[in-house]
This record gives structure tokens, C-alpha cells and sequence, in this order.
């Protein structure tokens, strides 16, 4: 009879160690599940991040071109204006002048260079799409005109 007893008490131990083992595992099965759902969200929020990082890295490389092509095109028109400063003190002071410019329209200039939005002046000037000569003293002009 003991003996019986003794079979009992062990059987229903191994019971609760079986139902303790199964909600172990089903704890176990879950929290992986929940890691892979956080590791699966960790991997979005990380591509996520590498394409706004990638995104802002290519419109920061945009931006420094545009910039770098900015600060050329105020070079190019600080020496065309240091030229025309010159070649204009030359004609006020009776020197002769060769001095080559040509006449452009603001408007077909990209938006970034327009000199109205470096200086805050515009240009009224229609271009004519061709390199003129200031004449100086020294030439001669000739009317060559047909009458009619």
C-alpha cells in the first residue's frame, strides 16, 4: 500500500513537472517570437534610417555642386566686373579700350544665379546672343548704310 501511495505521489509530480516543462516551452516559444517580431522591426526602422541617410547624403552632394558652381559663377562675374571697371576708368581717362562684353537675359539664367538674388538687382537687358566690341578712340567708324 505504501508503495502505491509512493507510485501516486511520483506520478502526479512528473504531471506537474510535464505541465511546468509545456508552460516553460510555451513561454520560451513565445518571448522568440516576440525577439523576432522586435529584431524584424529593429531591421525596418534600420532601412529605414540607411535610406534617409542615403537620401540626405545624395541632396548634400546636390547642394554643394549647385554651391560650388554658385561661388565659380560670382568669381566669373567679380572678374567681369573688375574687367569693366577697368576698361571704364580707361575711357574716362581718354585711353583706348578693348574691352569684349556680352549682354545676357536675367530670366535665362538658372533661378540660383540670377544676379537678383545675389545682389538684389536685375538685369532689364535683352540678350542678344552675341559678343560686342566697346569701341575705343583709336577706331575709326565708317557709315555704311544703304539709301533707298
Amino acid at each position: 500500500e505504501a508503495h502505491k501511495q509512493q507510485c501516486e505521489e511520483l506520478s502526479d509530480e512528473v504531471a506537474k513537472k510535464d505541465e511546468e516543462l509545456m508552460i516553460t516551452n510555451e513561454s520560451y516559444c513565445r518571448m522568440t517570437e516576440e525577439i523576432n517580431e522586435l529584431r524584424d522591426d529593429h531591421d525596418d526602422e534600420i532601412r529605414s534610417r540607411d535610406s534617409v541617410i542615403d537620401t540626405l547624403t545624395q541632396r548634400n552632394k546636390e547642394l554643394a555642386d549647385e554651391s560650388a558652381a554658385s561661388f565659380q559663377q560670382v568669381k566669373d562675374f567679380r572678374i567681369k566686373l573688375t574687367d569693366a571697371e577697368k576698361a571704364l576708368n580707361r575711357l574716362q581717362q581718354g585711353l583706348p579700350v578693348s574691352y569684349e562684353f556680352k549682354i545676357i537675359n536675367a530670366e535665362k539664367l538658372s533661378p540660383e544665379s540670377t544676379p537678383s538674388r545675389m545682389c538684389g538687382t536685375a538685369s532689364s537687358r535683352p540678350e542678344t546672343g552675341k559678343t560686342e566690341r566697346k569701341p575705343s578712340k583709336n577706331d575709326g567708324y565708317e557709315e555704311d548704310f544703304e539709301e533707298g
